[in-house]
């Protein structure tokens, strides 16, 4: 997914213009790629580990989302909703 596709679905998901469904499966109408939510997630743990190069597999895999999300460029628009 392009950066501009994710800061699209990022500023969605903000909104409240897109549900779980859309982010996972998909949404035509709402320009949504199937699965937007590994690629956000994808680019979200590259991120986190880029910026943690030596945090263990276990401690990132049970780290609160909130950390994972820390310094991410769609932090804000991403962080307090429940995808």
């Amino acid at each position: 997914m392009d950066d501009t596709t994710k800061k699209h679905v990022a500023r969605l998901i903000q909104n409240g213009e897109a549900n779980y469904q859309d982010v996972a499966i998909g949404n035509e109408q709402k320009n949504i790629p199937i699965w937007s939510r590994y690629s956000l997630g994808r680019d979200i743990l590259s991120h986190h580990l880029k910026a943690h190069p030596d945090l263990s597999i276990k401690k990132w895999t049970y780290e609160e989302n909130e950390d994972n999300l820390e310094g991410y460029k769609y932090q804000k628009r991403i962080e307090s909703k429940d995808f």
